[in-house]
């Protein structure tokens, strides 16, 4: 069975999908991940947790636990949270579709990640561990026995990164997506940091400060639950196929893509957009492109030499006290 959906992230004043649009479709995904939960029979075998199709259910249980947090937040308007829980994802997904295409192969490269997870970790306790101070030589020993173990088993183990894991996959145009949800969200860069940012006038003056919790920008809780919602469906389509494509939830399924296509499709529209179709029966290369707004070149507007700094306890000028006394 083919599954193709597209999503389009566009950048305009009200969402013609409501929230609570959006969060109804969110408890079908959870409903249909739990069907296929109910549906899989596995059989195991001598690869135990290595098997594609275990993992595959255990990467859709971390999805389905990471989908509910996004839910969650996006309710508190906690938008840079939701957003991170969103690109974990999309992580989940790239693995699934890595067990899809690579096999055993994957499962190889993540047995080798964590390997070498363990040497690191281990290396870096031994390079400033102190056994005097630890009062445990024993232990320190063993664990120099574990890192020579590791590195003589798994001498040329790598870390497992997303952009490595989706280089070949038919996500792979999808990496700009969870690039920019890490940069907006999940790693504490400039343009996340800036989001905190406030400036207004208050009494004739004008004021320059920091909002501890800032309000989300456009449609963001609406784009955060689509984006989120796109990886969930990915995730459940990916699922279905390495189990081999379960007959009591394929009708579901379908019926989940029609919905979330007439969704997606209301978004309102504007210039520019993001979109990208992922095919796991064809495997075609998807096709995305990020909004103008993404690469325009930062304003670089000084402030007003009156201005005054406030930190604020909650969104907007007028609503909260600040947290402390102003600094002229």
């Amino acid at each position: 069975m083919q599954h193709e959906f597209k999503i389009e992230r566009l950048f305009a004043p009200k969402p013609a999908v409501s929230k609570d649009q959006w969060l109804a479709f969110a408890g079908r995904l959870i409903a249909l991940a739990y069907a296929i939960f109910v549906a899989a029979r596995i059989d195991i075998t001598e690869k135990l947790f290595g098997e594609p199709k275990i993992l595959s259910l255990a990467l859709l249980c971390r999805t389905v636990c990471n989908f509910k947090g996004v839910i969650a937040l996006t309710e508190e308007g906690l938008v840079v949270e939701a957003r991170t829980l969103a690109r974990s994802c999309y992580e989940n997904l790239y693995c699934m579709a890595a067990l899809i295409e690579q096999g055993d192969d994957f499962v190889k490269a993540m047995h080798q990640d964590q390997m070498r997870s363990f040497r690191s970790q281990g290396e870096f306790l031994l390079e400033g561990i102190d056994s005097e101070h630890i009062g445990d030589a024993e232990f320190v020993e063993r664990l120099r026995v574990r890192v020579k173990e590791i590195k003589s088993r798994w001498p040329k183990a790598t870390f497992l990164t997303p952009k490595r894991t989706v280089k070949d996959s038919v996500l792979k145009q999808s990496y700009l997506l969870y690039s920019k949800l890490s940069g907006d969200a999940a790693h504490p860069t400039i343009i996340a940091l800036k989001r905190h940012l406030v400036r207004f006038e208050e009494n004739g003056e004008r004021v320059l400060g920091l909002d501890v919790n800032p309000p989300e920008r456009g449609n963001e809780i609406v784009e955060t639950i689509d984006l989120a919602c796109n990886a969930m469906i990915g995730a459940c389509v990916a699922a279905n196929q390495i189990l081999g494509h379960l007959p009591t939830v394929n009708d579901e399924m379908q019926r989940v893509f029609i919905e979330y296509g007439e969704l997606s499709a209301a978004f309102p529209k504007c210039t520019s957009a993001v979109c990208f179709r992922l095919d796991f029966a064809n495997a075609t290369t998807g096709v995305l492109s990020w909004a103008r707004e993404a690469f325009q070149p930062p304003s670089r507007s000084s402030p007003p030499a009156s201005a005054r700094w406030v930190c604020l306890a909650g969104a907007g000028s007028g609503r909260t006290p600040p947290l402390s006394p102003r600094l002229s």
